[in-house]
């Protein structure tokens, strides 16, 4: 989820995986698939915010980095966590990653002046 350009995608689908690739970015898409295709890569990518998924069992891993979870609302947080689980196939993983407390408390102050 919020694949980008499709760097890891990329690199994941080198060791076998079957990926799909979302991402709210045109752009990303675009440049994405390009690359696939010249590489000879047979990666799905889908041009969505993925808080609009609506996948069912469909995956036994989902990726969420560069701490996209941490700059979501909790109620965002709550919404996406839900449609991950339900997109996840029975004992399927979630992995992803967060700010540092330090780092979530700089963020604070900036974005709600807090």
């Amino acid at each position: 989820m919020g694949c980008g350009p499709g760097l890891y995608a990329e690199r994941l689908h080198k060791k076998g995986y079957n990926i799909t690739g979302i991402d709210f970015s045109q752009r990303s898409i675009n440049y994405a698939r390009k690359k696939a295709r010249e590489r000879n890569q047979e990666i799905n990518y889908v041009y969505k915010n993925y808080m609009d998924i609506n996948y069912k069992n469909e995956f036994e891993i989902v990726i969420l980095i560069y701490c996209d979870f941490g700059v979501l609302s909790d109620i965002r947080r709550q919404v996406l966590l839900k449609k991950i689980y339900e997109s996840l196939k029975p004992g399927g993983k979630f992995i992803f990653d967060v700010f540092t407390l330090k780092e979530f408390e700089k963020r604070k102050r900036v974005i709600y002046g807090m």
